[in-house]
C-alpha cells in the first residue's frame, strides 16, 4: 500500500496530462464527426496504438542506452503490455459507447427526429472521458512497474559485477 501512495505522488501530474488529453481529443472527435459511420472504431483505435508504441519504445530506449535485452526482461515486457492492453480495451469501452449514442441520435436528427441528446451530454462525456482516462493512465503505468524494477535489478547486478 505504502509502494502504491508512492507511486501516486510521483506520477499524478503524467496520468492527469494523459486522461485531460484522452477525454479532449475523444470528445472533439465525437462531437465534431458526429455523422462519421466508422466513429467508434476511430474512438477505440486511438488509446489502443499508444500501448505498442509503450512497447517498442521501451525496447528501443533499452537499445539505445545499450543494454542487454534479456529473455526474461523481454517477456516481463510482454506479460506487462499484455496487462495494459487488457485494461485499455476495458477502459474504453464508456467512449464508445457515448460515440455510439451521439453517432445514432444525430442519424436520428438527420432524418428528421428531434435531437434526444440532453443538454448535460457534452459535459457528461468529458467527466465520463476524464475518469476512464485516468484509470487507463494508471494501469497502463502501473502494469509497467514489473518490467521496470526488473530493470532496475539487472542493470544493478551489471553494475556490481563491473
Amino acid at each position: 500500500m505504502e509502494n502504491l501512495k508512492l507511486f501516486l505522488r510521483r506520477r499524478w501530474y503524467w496520468i492527469l496530462l494523459y486522461a485531460l488529453c484522452y477525454s479532449g481529443l475523444t470528445t472533439l472527435v465525437i462531437y465534431q464527426f458526429t455523422l462519421v459511420p466508422k466513429l467508434p472504431i476511430l474512438v477505440a483505435i486511438l488509446p489502443i496504438l499508444l500501448i505498442p508504441l509503450f512497447y517498442f519504445g521501451t525496447l528501443l530506449w533499452i537499445g539505445l542506452k545499450r543494454h542487454k535485452l534479456t529473455r526474461k526482461l523481454a517477456q516481463r515486457l510482454t506479460e506487462c503490455t499484455g496487462v495494459a492492453l487488457l485494461t485499455t480495451v476495458v477502459t474504453i469501452l464508456p467512449a464508445v459507447i457515448l460515440s455510439l449514442a451521439n453517432t445514432q441520435a444525430h442519424i436520428g436528427e438527420f432524418f428528421g427526429d428531434k435531437l434526444g441528446l440532453p443538454s448535460y451530454m457534452l459535459w457528461m462525456t468529458l467527466l465520463v472521458l476524464l475518469i476512464s482516462g485516468c484509470i487507463q493512465a494508471a494501469t497502463t503505468i502501473l502494469s509497467y512497474q514489473p518490467a521496470k524494477q526488473l530493470y532496475q535489478e539487472t542493470k544493478e547486478k551489471k553494475e556490481d559485477k563491473a
